[in-house]
């Protein structure tokens, strides 16, 4: 039945789950029904109070209701249906679809609505009222999984559809958090960039798991199991739930631990103790190891004096997933000196030699950092702050003769001290020639734009 109805005899509905409003196209509405009035009629039911019927609640039409309010009319013009709770949400929702771009967002909030309304409705029910997919509706529910900024820039429309699908990949909270800040702060514009962001930085290779990935075979959270909203994904295996993966590859290595243990050889949790040796094999290089004598087979495997550590470590750059080193540990320095004809240190040579060695030390430690830098600036990808403190890695590295401590040290610095402790660390550090090339192989493998500040200290101000 159509019909005028006084403004002010209209109220909105509580099943209303449009939640986002643009100011620009509200004005722009509101203008219009001025000079031409409500054209579409606002789709009403009456409602009963104290057993009456009374007044109208908006089923669908709440926007051209406010602009009338706002326009200072009178009436506008309705229809007015006899529709229960249920069946008033679902004119809504179909309502709201059939608009040439819904919001996605809003489409979500309304599909849970019904999903929750006496338990009638399903995604394919849904699917089939709206005429839609059902991965169409899947796509939509999963924003609801996301943390409440990333949801509210798909409500206003700040992140496009494509980049917000991109979101539903990462589990963690705090991770689509981060990876929000990294779009916001421009990179990943397209969404093809945006995807190889979310691939280099937010998923783990699940081939190279140390953990048996049995366990994960019907995960949500593995790429291929991803496929009804992600059919590209189908020929990979990633995990993008990077805390579940981390938590797995301890309990791997610790229960490696305690089988080592029941076999009778000491185990260490952390940094091994400083009368240990790190041993390791041309298979599995470990940092600052020696490499197994030539008769470790026959020698060392039946030696008790062996030990075994499991080392987990921040990972910097990665808040997430730390850095789990487990490796084998000789606990008799000088019978492995000995397999390894390496004199006691009493004995080594002197003069010359030693400064032949001092100089092969020199070289190596070059070597290492240079490695070490282009390792890193690979994985700084556009992470700001891992840039900033990579930076501050490269300006103070010659001073310190543990890598560890300084890395320890750069990361404990606060963000908001970051700009200080750069220039200090710049200021008179680069009469050493390979310092320099040092910083300049970094600039030009992370591609880091340095702050003027930074510049001036270096004395290389444009």
């Amino acid at each position: 039945m159509f019909k005028e109805i006084a403004v002010k005899e209209i109220s909105p509905s509580p099943f209303n789950y449009r939640k986002a409003l643009n100011e620009g196209a509200m004005k722009e509405l509101t203008e219009s029904v001025k000079k031409n009035g409500v054209i579409e009629p606002l789709i009403v039911r009456q409602i009963k109070d104290n057993g009456k019927e009374k007044n109208y609640e908006i089923v669908a039409g709440h926007r051209r209701w406010r602009a009338a309010q706002a326009a200072g009319l009178k009436e506008a013009p309705c229809i007015v249906r006899k529709l229960t709770d249920e069946e008033a949400l679902e004119v809504q929702i179909i309502e709201n679809n059939q608009r040439q771009d819904p919001n996605p967002m809003e489409e979500a909030w309304g599909f849970q609505k019904l999903l929750s309304f006496n338990g009638k409705y399903t995604a394919q029910i849904i699917a089939a009222k709206v005429d839609r997919s059902l991965p169409y509706i899947t796509s939509r529910l999963k924003f609801l999984e996301l943390d409440e900024t990333v949801q509210e820039k798909i409500a206003s429309g700040e992140l496009p559809l494509g980049h917000a699908m991109l979101f539903t990949r990462i589990k963690d909270h705090e991770a689509q958090k981060k990876f929000l800040k990294t779009i916001s702060q421009g990179y990943g514009s397209t969404y093809r960039e945006a995807e190889q962001i979310l691939t280099h930085s937010y998923s783990l290779s699940l081939k190279d798991a140390e953990f048996d990935t049995k366990a994960c075979g019907s995960c949500p959270s593995r790429s291929r199991n991803q496929t009804v909203l992600f059919p590209d994904l189908k020929k990979t295996d990633e995990c993008t739930d990077k805390k579940c993966y981390a938590e797995k590859t301890e309990s791997h290595y610790a229960d490696m631990l305690e089988e080592k243990e029941k076999a009778g050889f000491k185990v260490f949790y952390g940094k091994p103790p400083a009368n240990a040796i790190k041993i390791t094999s041309p298979e599995t290089v470990a940092p600052y190891a020696v490499m197994q004598p030539k008769k470790y087979k026959t020698k060392c495997l039946k030696c008790k004096q062996r030990g075994y550590y499991l080392h987990k470590r921040t990972s910097y750059g990665d808040d997430v997933l730390p850095y789990f080193e487990f490796g084998e540990l000789c606990l008799n320095e000088e019978c492995l000196d000995k397999m390894n004809n390496i004199e006691p240190a009493a004995n080594k040579a002197s003069g010359e030699e030693e400064k032949q060695q001092g100089k092969n030390n020199d070289e190596a430690n070059e070597a290492l950092s240079r490695f070490a830098i282009q390792a890193l600036a690979e994985r700084a990808g556009t992470d700001v702050d891992f840039q900033r403190r990579l930076l501050c890695f490269c300006l103070m590295l010659k001073e310190y003769e543990d890598v560890e401590e300084l890395i320890s040290m750069i990361w404990d610095i606060p963000a908001e001290e970051f700009t200080a402790a750069l220039i200090s660390a710049a200021s008179g550090m680069f009469a050493d020639i390979h310092q320099m090339e040092c910083l300049l192989e970094f600039l030009r493998l992370g591609k880091i734009q340095i702050p003027d500040e930074i510049m001036k200290a270096l004395g290389r101000e444009e």
